[in-house]
């Protein structure tokens, strides 16, 4: 739900049972421009398997101009999740040696699939 100057409620939860099952959800709220808003069937599950190199991982999302990965929540084999919100735009500090960028390459991804814990996590965006 989005008031009148576009702030939204956020509903997610993240809950893990004594069986191991771990689940992930996530609500997307946003104005009607939002490519959701227009077509909520596009939204899609990304799953990608673990290697010997890297955490099996899945993504909430979907494909921006129909064909970039647009992750908006994921998590890992290890139980690491995140999720987006959107904030009152603020200024920020650029940081060129780190381009924003979507699928395979992405922030989010690499987190996801290099890091176990939120500690780990950390170390990977340093």
């Amino acid at each position: 739900m989005c008031d009148p100057v576009g702030h939204c409620l956020l509903y997610q939860f993240h809950m893990a049972s004594s069986n191991g099952i771990s689940l992930l959800g996530d609500s997307e709220d946003a104005g009607m421009d939002h490519p959701l808003a227009r077509d909520p069937c596009r939204s899609l599950i990304f799953i990608f398997p673990a290697s010997s190199e890297e955490y099996g991982r899945m993504h909430l999302g979907w494909l921006w101009q129909g064909r970039y990965r647009s992750f908006q929540a994921g998590m890992n084999e290890q139980g690491l999740a995140y999720s987006l919100t959107a904030v009152p735009e603020v200024q920020m500090k650029r940081h060129p040696e780190r381009p924003f960028l979507h699928g395979r390459d992405s922030f989010y991804d690499r987190i996801l699939r290099q890091a176990a814990d939120v500690e780990q996590a950390i170390k990977v965006t340093q």
